[in-house]
């Protein structure tokens, strides 16, 4: 099945770049892959990445935090390159740089998380052929050792904390290990005090100034000590 016809133009820094894309393209041209209608540069298709794909598809908690990877970081400094032209040296660059300015690997890991997520999406939807932000390097991350309270050190805590208005989150904090917005999210509709049971089925967060709620991990539930 034919469809109507586009002209495409490629362009390099040398001769033999321009060719090595011409050639792709033509590869392309001869395996059917559609043609874009649209020439998207990244910064926009973030845009409308966040817009269309995760805000209506994912936690509140997480469309804020890849919004926030988008506007202060990504979208800065990579948003003017045109998806087809985006390359392993660029991102490369890119994360480097920011890991000389003195980020954290598992910041900069999580800046290429982003991004390969919207390049992964991209390639779904046929507007580039590979997701560039999988091949670039970076260390390894070391998460910190996390050392728990003993018991008489959590129970210090709440002693301090017992005239605190948020007590009783304190104790199902430190007894269940409920998450904070786990503890923030319990109605009395999710106590069952016969059965000596808390059942945990939502989560409250703050995104974008206000409070919002979301599903917590399915099938968690407490029992409440006798």
């Amino acid at each position: 099945m034919k469809g109507p016809q586009c002209s495409v133009y490629v362009y390099g820094r040398t001769r033999e770049e321009a060719h090595e894309r011409l050639v792709e393209e033509q590869s392309k041209a001869a395996r059917a892959i559609p043609v874009p209608e649209r020439s998207w540069k990244l910064g926009p298709y973030l845009d409308y990445w966040l817009e269309h794909v995760i805000k209506p598809t994912r936690r509140p908690a997480t469309y804020a935090l890849y919004e926030m990877i988008v506007r202060i970081h990504l979208a800065p400094d990579l948003g003017k390159y045109h998806l087809k032209r985006l390359s392993v040296p660029i991102v490369q660059a890119f994360l480097n740089g920011k890991l000389r300015a003195g980020l954290s690997v598992r910041n900069v890991q999580i800046m290429r998380q982003v991004l390969s997520a919207a390049l992964s999406r991209a390639v779904r939807e046929e507007l580039i052929t590979r997701n560039v932000a999988r091949l670039v390097e970076l260390p390894a991350w070391q998460p910190s050792v996390v050392v728990p309270w003993s018991p008489t050190e959590a129970l210090a805590f709440l002693q301090a904390a017992i005239d605190d208005p948020l007590y009783p989150a304190f104790v199902l904090l430190l007894l269940y290990g409920l998450r904070r917005g786990e503890a923030l999210g319990l109605r009395w509709q999710d106590i069952d005090i016969e059965a000596q049971i808390i059942h945990i089925r939502q989560q409250i967060h703050r995104s974008q100034g206000s409070c919002a709620s979301a599903r917590s991990r399915p099938g968690l539930a407490a029992v409440i000590s006798r």
